[in-house]
Order: C-alpha cells, then sequence, then structure tokens
C-alpha cells in the first residue's frame, strides 16, 4: 500500500514516469519486538517510511522499516494516524497529518470523491486532472546510496568476536556509532551494532564477510537509520 501510494506521489512530484517495479520495497516480516526494545535504548524509534527523493543522479524511491530518532516529527506518528513528511527547497519541512483508517476517514475521502465526480458530470468537466508531460528519469539503484544501519546478530561468546566484525567493517571502510552487547545464554550472545553512514554496496559487502565468519551463528535483522 504504502509502495503504491509512493507511485502515485512520486509521479506528481517529480514530474516523472515512476512504475511501481522501479521502487525498492522490505517489509517488517523480519521486525521484532526486540527491534523495537532495543531501538528504544538507543535513542529511535521504528516507522515504515516510503521515501522519494530526487537527487542529482535521478529518483530515489523505497520503502522499508527505519530507525527514526524520537525527536523527528514522524516519531509521534502513532496508531491508525499517517503522516506525509515534504522537505522542500523553499519551504523547509512541513507534515501533513491524520488518520489513515477507520470507518469515518474512509467514508469522508469516498464521499469527497463522489462530490467531485458529481460536481464534474454537472458542470461538463472532462479532464479535471492537471495536465503534466511527465518525463523518464533514472532511477538510482540502492548500493549507490548512503545511509546508517542498525543490525542485530548472534555470535559465539568467545574471543576474537569483536575483531572480526571489526576486520569486516576496517575492510569497507564502516564506521561504528554504537554497540550493545547483552549477557550469553547457552555460548551465544546478542550484540546490536549502528553505523555512521556508509555506500550501501560497502555495508553490504561488510555483511557478506560477516556471515562468512564461523564466529558468527546469526544475523537477526538489518534495518536502515536516520541519523540523529
Amino acid at each position: 500500500d504504502a509502495a503504491y501510494k509512493l507511485c502515485i506521489l512520486s509521479r506528481l512530484a517529480f514530474n516523472s514516469r515512476v512504475r511501481f517495479e522501479d521502487i525498492y520495497i522490505q517489509g517488517i516480516e523480519g521486525l521484532s519486538k526486540r527491534d523495537v526494545f532495543y531501538a528504544g535504548e538507543l535513542g529511535y524509534t521504528i516507522k515504515l517510511l516510503a521515501i522519494g527523493e530526487e537527487v542529482q543522479g535521478g529518483l530515489v524511491l523505497r520503502v522499508h522499516p527505519t530507525l527514526i530518532p524520537l525527536a523527528h516529527p514522524l516519531a509521534s506518528v502513532l496508531n491508525e494516524n499517517n503522516a506525509l513528511f515534504v522537505v522542500g527547497d523553499a519551504v523547509g519541512e512541513v507534515m501533513f497529518y491524520g488518520p489513515g483508517a477507520g470507518s469515518l476517514p474512509t467514508g469522508s475521502s469516498i464521499v469527497a470523491d463522489l462530490i467531485d465526480v458529481a460536481r464534474n458530470i454537472n458542470r461538463q468537466v472532462e479532464n479535471s486532472i492537471i495536465e503534466n508531460n511527465f518525463q523518464d528519469k533514472r532511477i538510482v539503484s540502492m548500493d549507490e546510496l548512503h545511509s546508517a544501519f542498525y543490525l542485530r546478530l548472534q555470535a559465539k561468546d568467545e574471543p576474537g568476536v569483536f575483531a572480526s566484525l571489526a576486520t569486516a567493517f576496517g575492510g569497507e571502510q564502516v564506521s561504528l556509532d554504537m554497540i550493545i552487547q547483552k549477557r550469553s545464554v547457552r555460548g551465544m550472545a546478542e550484540i546490536v551494532l549502528v553505523t555512521h553512514k556508509v555506500e550501501e554496496k560497502r555495508f553490504n559487502a561488510a555483511l557478506r564477510s560477516i556471515q562468512r565468519s564461523p564466529a558468527i551463528n546469526k544475523i537477526n535483522s538489518v534495518f536502515r537509520v536516520i541519523e540523529k
């Protein structure tokens, strides 16, 4: 649903031919209560964001769970409410907030559409859509983006684990911002890391190296982070 909305909004905002297939999508299947808990410890909350940006190289279109600082306006969007957070060249930051589900909000939207249809028929308006000459714009690959990352993993509680992590990250020039390690259970320790902003292809290369390490039992979660 969020991806379809992003597709429509991106066409209008960026005057471009955007296809649903152009959008990178990561769902919430891998999100657990433990991630929500750790995010809170680190000063974040987790929200599913649909992000559309026009950058120098083209369009960036993505939907994924994201760690957001608790002070960010989107962090306060709760329950059935939705929000549209816009950053404009002149206007700066603007947020539109309101219910996104429920019988009355949905009914209100449907009635508003029916009124528009009836008004257009009555006034013999054949096309009330703003004419727009959509252009073909390059879709920027996720590997080209820069992002901070949250990583939760299980590792053997033995000497050299952090050294292997440091080697994997250091080899791809990935620097770490925060680390949490809990007590080990049955020889396994849970480690949570947050990186500084890095090129995604470098982070993914470091992640593949970590997965090959015999000291790492499992990669539990990987999410992007909006830095504080």
